[in-house]
């Protein structure tokens, strides 16, 4: 290199930081289109905490409590943050995430160069993380924040150890652990850091002296541990974690081994992404484990780990590629399973940065002078082509049913898809097509969230038959089903079986948290379907008293309730403002009867 060429080293390296910082804007422009979607993001965005911006309140919370089955207190203080700046636009908070991820891929540049000198190397790696499209799953939903943000914290890690590798002292180390337990915070799949740092020892740091590397990485690693332990509490408590028997150990152990090679495929063939790959054991009942795909991943990791570590001494960015992949990939690979996917998207996140660097700085120095401008442009028009395609991936975001019939489409008995887009519908209230997705989920397999959403739009459509039946299917899967129990009280109370919706209403309320539906149709049924005595109307009274604590003001029918049971305790002044308030909300083929209640209450009678 000549003195001139030494002196342009850093402005290249910067002017390759800005030019990939804009492209990532470029390729994820169309998030700013984009809707918060009904899968996850409810649970992250529309609690109560998150709602209210950032707080002292909001910031306890988040240390202290588990939601969503996770604890990672710093993506929470995100959330919150964005919603303090920029409202519940969801425009916003997309964006957000994009700058984070591009600005983690600019630190990974940053690493990378000096680290190992090469500015188009660097770039090239830091590019393909940036813009491929199995980054848009991590970036484009807003769910998966604590991956772009503590992406950013783990290179910016990184960034600090080499400082510190190159220069040791007290404050670079207290830095990186400071930057390091950041990232914990953010989501803890960055546990695997002390073991990543081992592999950066052996290249491209080409650190010596095996023992004192270790025990430097002892307070890192002390990290990682509490780091697991809060994790495994969130998820265990949230119910995310899968137990044997829905998913044998020998499944998923399998399942691990295919995931290896999937993943890589779709790196280097990304077609076909979609938000939710279902575990072929959860959906066919005759799945067999250890079929060919699984034994050729056994085969597939036995041979390539083999390989790298003949290759140890002269191509070490091999091993140390191929092993931060691995290691990487170990939180998330499903032996610990949570949720019903077969693989996803987001978890390639950080691990598949490995592999890339690995090809990268493989081909590199085989490259003649002659191929080196060839090999250049080659690599621009890859990231080109990815950007493109990153571009088209953001926006199957677009919203909910955007994003689940194309999961639909390229994937096959996808029941998560089917009861997502059968929520969406519901809500907007095109019934027939929830029920075409909802028969559909069910065909695939049983669950009680789909039978009690079904037999909710057959209450709704007025087939009381059908909805009994449906609501019963769904106790059978769950004798305790508070939901169930409690549209199954209210629909006997519908026909006037008033032993048979007793009987399910009480039942109903022995659940842990009983449905305010159920308190109130009791409360309802207790003071209307005959002449109340006094201990019913106290009861009544306490049942919609607790309802009151729990849910406000509530609706117009709670509003009605609440009339006629303070009427049935004497409360007539009580029952007059209630019923006024049921009038204003109630709909019009029933106006008429609450009006005339209200006259009842008026003249000092009881329904």
């Amino acid at each position: 290199m000549s003195p001139r060429e030494g002196q342009d080293e850093p402005n290249r390296v910067w002017v390759a930081a800005a030019v990939l910082f804009l492209a990532t804007l470029c390729a994820y422009l169309p998030v700013l289109q984009n809707e918060f979607v009904s899968f996850d993001d409810p649970g992250y965005l529309e609690n109560r905490h998150v709602r209210e911006g950032f707080s002292a309140d909001g910031i306890v919370w988040a240390f202290t409590k588990e939601h969503s089955s996770n604890w990672h207190p710093l993506t929470w203080m995100s959330h919150m943050l964005d919603v303090q700046l920029f409202g519940m636009h969801a425009g916003a908070h997309h964006f957000e995430s994009v700058v984070l991820h591009a600005l983690a891929a600019i630190c990974l540049l940053v690493f990378l160069h000096r680290t190992t000198g090469s500015v188009w190397g660097s770039a090239l790696v830091a590019g393909l993380f940036a813009l491929h499209p199995l980054r848009v799953e991590s970036v484009a939903w807003a769910s998966e924040r604590k991956d772009v943000l503590s992406g950013l914290f783990f290179f910016l890690s990184l960034v600090l150890y080499a400082s510190y590798a190159r220069r040791p002292n007290a404050v670079r180390y207290i830095a990186l652990c400071l930057c390091f337990a950041l990232g914990l915070l953010a989501k803890p799949m960055l546990v695997t850091l002390p073991a990543v740092l081992l592999l950066v020892d052996l290249w491209p740091l080409r650190r010596e002296g095996i023992s004192k590397l270790v025990l430097e990485k002892i307070p890192i690693l002390a990290l990682s541990i509490g780091s697991c332990i809060a994790t495994v509490w969130a998820q265990d408590a949230g119910g995310a974690i899968k137990d044997f028997d829905s998913l044998a150990l020998s499944a998923r152990i399998a399942n691990a081994f295919e995931s290896v090679w999937l993943y890589l495929g779709k790196s280097l063939w990304p077609a076909d992404l979609a938000v939710f790959y279902p575990h072929p054991a959860l959906v066919h009942a005759d799945h067999q484990p250890w079929r060919w795909q699984a034994l050729l991943g056994v085969v597939f990791v036995i041979v390539v780990t083999l390989g790298c570590l003949r290759q140890l001494r002269q191509r070490p960015w091999l091993t140390a590629g191929w092993f931060w992949y691995l290691g990487m990939l170990v939180p998330v690979i499903g032996i610990l399973q949570v949720g019903g996917q077969r693989i996803a998207d987001r978890y390639t996140y950080l691990p598949l940065v490995g592999i890339t660097f690995a090809l990268v700085f493989e081909i590199r120095p085989r490259l003649s002078d002659s191929l080196r401008k060839p090999a250049r442009i080659a690599g621009a028009s890859i990231l080109v082509l990815l950007g493109v395609l990153t571009w088209r991936q953001a926006t199957v975001w677009r919203d909910t049913e955007t994003l689940f019939l194309h999961t639909l489409a390229v994937t096959e008995r996808n029941y998560v898809a089917h009861n997502n887009l059968a929520l969406e519908y519901m809500q907007s209230g095109r019934a027939d097509q929830a029920i075409e997705h909802l028969e559909a989920r069910l065909a695939i397999s049983p669950a009680t969230g789909a039978y009690i959403n079904l037999g909710t739009i057959y209450a709704q459509r007025g087939e009381t038959d059908k909805a009994i039946t449906t609501f019963e299917k769904a106790l059978t899967r769950k004798a305790d089903q508070a939901d169930a129990l409690a549209n199954l009280g209210a629909l006997y109370l519908s026909k006037g079986d008033e032993p048979r919706a007793r009987k399910y209403l009480e039942q109903a309320l022995q659940t842990k948290r009983a449905p305010i539906t159920a308190c109130e149709r009791l409360a309802w049924m207790l003071v209307t379907t005959r002449q109340p005595n006094g201990r019913d109307a106290a009861r009544a009274l306490r049942l919609i008293e607790k309802s009151l604590k729990r849910q406000g003001a509530g609706t117009w029918s709670f509003q009605r309730t609440l009339a006629a049971v303070r009427a049935a305790n004497g409360d007539f002044e009580g029952a007059v403002k209630a019923i006024r308030k049921a009038t204003r909300g109630a709909p019009p083929p029933v106006r008429a009867q609450v009006d005339k209640e209200r006259e009842l209450y008026l003249s000092g009678r009881t329904l």
